[in-house]
C-alpha cells in the first residue's frame, strides 16, 4: 500500500531496510547481537545511524549540484531538533536548507498549521528530505502527495522513517 502510494506521487526509486530496538523484531531480522543493549542506547545508536543513512540517500539521489550555477534548495519536513538535525548535512554541500515542522522550535524555518498542506507553491525545491517524522504522521495517504507536491520536476525525495517494524525508506 505504501508503495503504491509513493508511486502514485511520483517516487520513482525505493529502497527499504529494517531497523527495530524492539526484541522480537531483532530476532526475525536476525540481528541478536543487539539485544545485549539497554534500550536507551539503542536509540541512540539508531538516531546516529540515521544520519548516517540520510548522507547515504542524499548521495544517492543528489551526488552534486547541477553544474549549471544553480543553487540546490532542499525542504526538511518534520525538522524539529530533538536529538539532532540533517542542516548541516545539506549546508555542507552548500545548497540552501528549509526546515519545516508544526511547531516552532530548533531548526525550524516555517510553520506549517496544516501537516498535510505546506505554505509553499509546487515544485519549489529541488530536495525534501524527511527523517523520522513518517512515522508521526496520522493520514500517510494525505502527506505523502504533499512531500511530492514540494518538488520540482526531475526533482529528488528522500524518506527514512524509524521504529519497531517501520522501514527505512
Amino acid at each position: 500500500l505504501l508503495m503504491d502510494m509513493m508511486v502514485r506521487a511520483g517516487f520513482i526509486s525505493v529502497f527499504v531496510g529494517i531497523e527495530t530496538p524492539d526484541e522480537h523484531g531483532l530476532e526475525a531480522c536476525n540481528k541478536n547481537q543487539n539485544k545485549n543493549r539497554d534500550l536507551v542506547e539503542t536509540v541512540h545508536i539508531m538516531q546516529r545511524a540515521g544520519l548516517q543513512v540520510m548522507a547515504g540517500l542524499l548521495k544517492r539521489v543528489h551526488p552534486s549540484p547541477t553544474g549549471r550555477g544553480e543553487e540546490i534548495k532542499a525542504l526538511d519536513v518534520g525538522a524539529y531538533d530533538v536529538n539532532g538535525t540533517y542542516r548541516p548535512l545539506i549546508e555542507g554541500r552548500g545548497w540552501r536548507y528549509t526546515g519545516l515542522d508544526v511547531a516552532a522550535g530548533p531548526n525550524v524555518d516555517v510553520v506549517s498549521l496544516d501537516p498535510y498542506r505546506f505554505p509553499f507553491e509546487d515544485g519549489r525545491f529541488d530536495l525534501v528530505i524527511s527523517g523520522s517524522t513518517m512515522e508521526h504522521v496520522p493520514a500517510i495517504w494525505l502527506w505523502v502527495p504533499e512531500l511530492a507536491r514540494m518538488v520540482r520536476p526531475g526533482g529528488r525525495t528522500a524518506v527514512k522513517v524509524d521504529g519497531p517494524g517501520f522501514p527505512v525508506v
